[in-house]
Formats: C-alpha cells, sequence, structure tokens
C-alpha cells in the first residue's frame, strides 16, 4: 500500500507552491482589487495570508478569465473558444498527484474539484463565484462545494506522477477580502 501519494500545486516545473502560499486573484496589478461582477485581470503568487508579498513577479503562468463556459480571455486578450489545442500546455498551473518515494505505479479514478470557505466543505466559499477548467477541454466549470464537485480527467496509465493543468477566474459579487480553500481529492488503484 503506498502511503506516500500526495498533492502537489506548481506554477511552472521549478516554482512548487507550498503550505501557506496562495493562489491570488487582482486587478490589472498586483494588489488590485477586482470590480463587484468582474473578472480577474491579473493572476500571481502570493507569499502568504499574513505576508502580503507577490512570489515570482514575473507571473509565470497565463491569466484565465472567464468569458462563457467555452470562452476565455487569455492575459487580457480578445476572448478565445476553450479547446484540445488552445490554450496550450505548460501555461497554467499544475496539479500534480504524486508518489514521493517514486516507487508505486497507480492510476486515477477520479479526481473531484470543489472550492469552500470555512469549516464545511460542503457549503461553497460565499460571496465570490469561482471557475475552473482543465487545459485540453472545452468547457468551464463552476466550483461549488464538496457536494457538488468537478472532475478532472481520469488517468487509467499507471503511474508515480500524473499531471493536470487548470486554469482558474473568480468574480466578486460583494465587496470583501476573500480566502477560499479549492481542495482536491482523488481515487486512487
Amino acid at each position: 500500500m503506498a502511503v506516500n501519494i500526495g498533492w502537489v500545486w506548481k506554477a511552472t516545473d521549478t516554482l512548487t507552491l507550498t503550505t501557506g502560499n496562495l493562489i491570488g486573484f487582482y486587478g490589472i496589478n498586483y494588489g488590485d482589487p477586482i470590480k463587484i461582477g468582474e473578472f480577474n485581470k491579473s493572476t500571481r503568487i502570493r507569499k502568504s495570508v499574513n505576508e502580503d508579498v507577490e512570489i515570482g513577479s514575473t507571473t509565470p503562468f497565463y491569466n484565465y478569465a472567464y468569458i462563457s463556459d467555452q470562452e476565455a480571455s487569455i492575459n487580457g486578450m480578445t476572448p478565445t473558444r476553450l479547446s484540445s489545442s488552445n490554450p496550450q500546455a505548460g501555461h497554467s498551473l499544475m496539479v500534480q498527484l504524486i508518489d514521493t518515494g517514486n516507487m508505486w505505479a497507480f492510476k486515477v479514478l477520479q479526481v473531484r474539484v470543489f472550492a469552500f470557505s470555512g469549516s464545511d466543505m460542503t457549503v461553497p466559499a460565499a460571496g465570490v463565484e469561482i471557475y475552473m477548467f482543465e487545459v485540453g477541454q472545452n468547457t468551464w466549470h463552476r466550483l461549488y462545494g464538496s457536494s457538488n464537485p468537478s472532475y478532472l480527467t481520469t488517468r487509467m496509465t499507471p503511474g508515480t506522477r500524473h499531471v493536470w493543468e487548470i486554469g482558474l477566474s473568480i468574480r466578486p459579487l460583494q465587496v470583501v477580502d476573500k480566502t477560499c480553500t479549492i481542495r482536491l481529492e482523488a481515487d486512487i488503484q
């Protein structure tokens, strides 16, 4: 039985997000608020809740803004249709499920993704809409609490590491400095 399997979030192959780091969504510049009813204009990595310091100031990944269920604005450009080739891989947040001992090849039958605030994982984050798409797929999914998760692609070929690239976008619905948790759960074999 594998005991060393865990999630790793990466902005690039060299920039791993550690415990306490936050993915921040802003207006045009780091720290700028997003207007109510509008979507993020930039996505950055923030050091922690207590330290408002940007990590990797040359943003290593694209900013995605939700336009419609099948369209995104990538880095502020004209809306583009999501497809199997757009956006290109290598510019999005990478989520990895790995065996840190690199010894056990496993399959990933199901990956559930949801967002919540507070202690009850079944309750979606309040005051904000959060959207996610998987690179290679053609639609956004709104993230709710654990009772209504979104799913990432299954991985039926055994491996010691499985990687998904995702794009995230948020829209505040009220004036609030919001911290939400995005949680991933997987069934492995």
